[in-house]
């Protein structure tokens, strides 16, 4: 894990104790996601997800991400 990864991680894990917080985002005037960052743990590793964009978390190239993840590190 790179620093940045490491900082934006570390920053993510304070706030959510303080405020409940899971994700974060940079939207526009609309409430459109311009970019977001979704914190994901499996087992003991922590990842986080950067997406640009509308994100589709719903979508089957995510689905098979996180499976990939969990068959990996979990």
């Amino acid at each position: 894990m790179d620093d940045t990864t490491a900082d934006l991680i570390s920053v993510q894990t304070r706030h959510a104790e303080r405020l409940g917080v899971q994700g974060w985002a940079a939207i526009d005037a609309y409430g459109s996601s311009r970019i977001g960052l979704w914190p994901r743990l499996v087992s003991d590793e922590h990842f986080m997800l950067v997406l640009l964009g509308e994100p589709g978390l719903n979508q089957p190239e995510f689905i098979a991400l996180i499976w990939v993840l969990i068959n990996g590190y979990g």
